[in-house]
């Protein structure tokens, strides 16, 4: 796998992590990114030009399900964890998502059945499009002056 895509796909946990509510008490919730697609964006992966720091933007889009389970002894508090998560998913700002990358999220289901022992899980499944633009890394510092020593003889 190309590095980019590795880079794109650990943006994309870590922007879910950050979209995504804490459960309550009592409730714990896990999530797992299923990629169907990965693909460049802009041309052929390239972007544009990043004056600021002198150097290319690379990106990837991601087309992928993401299935967030939640479970819990309590059903009441697992039915809030799953209002929580829908809202906070679904109900986002549309900067906020852009700003984490989000091009769109769409629930296509949720279901709920009885765990092991006393508790009962929720499986909830989200299709997302996803861009991660790689910027480029900011120099340490400027060449001013290169001094150039020559020997004619």
């Amino acid at each position: 796998m190309a590095a980019i895509n590795a880079e794109a796909l650990e943006d994309l946990s870590v922007s879910l992590q950050v979209l995504l509510p804490e459960p309550p008490s009592g409730v714990s919730t896990a999530f797992s990114v299923h990629p169907r697609r990965i693909f460049p964006t802009g041309v052929g992966g390239y972007v544009g030009h990043d004056p600021n720091r002198s150097g290319d933007i690379t990106g990837r889009r991601i087309e992928a399900s993401v299935r967030l389970s939640a479970s819990g002894r309590n059903h009441d508090d697992l039915q809030a964890a799953m209002a929580s998560v829908t809202l906070a998913v679904l109900g986002a700002e549309r900067q906020t998502l852009a700003t984490l990358g989000f091009l769109s999220i769409s629930q296509e289901e949720t279901a709920v059945a009885p765990g092991a022992g006393n508790t009962e899980t929720a499986e909830m499944t989200f299709t997302v499009l996803y861009e991660y633009l790689k910027r480029p890394e900011a120099a340490e510092e400027v060449i001013s002056e290169i001094p150039i020593h020559l020997d004619l003889e």
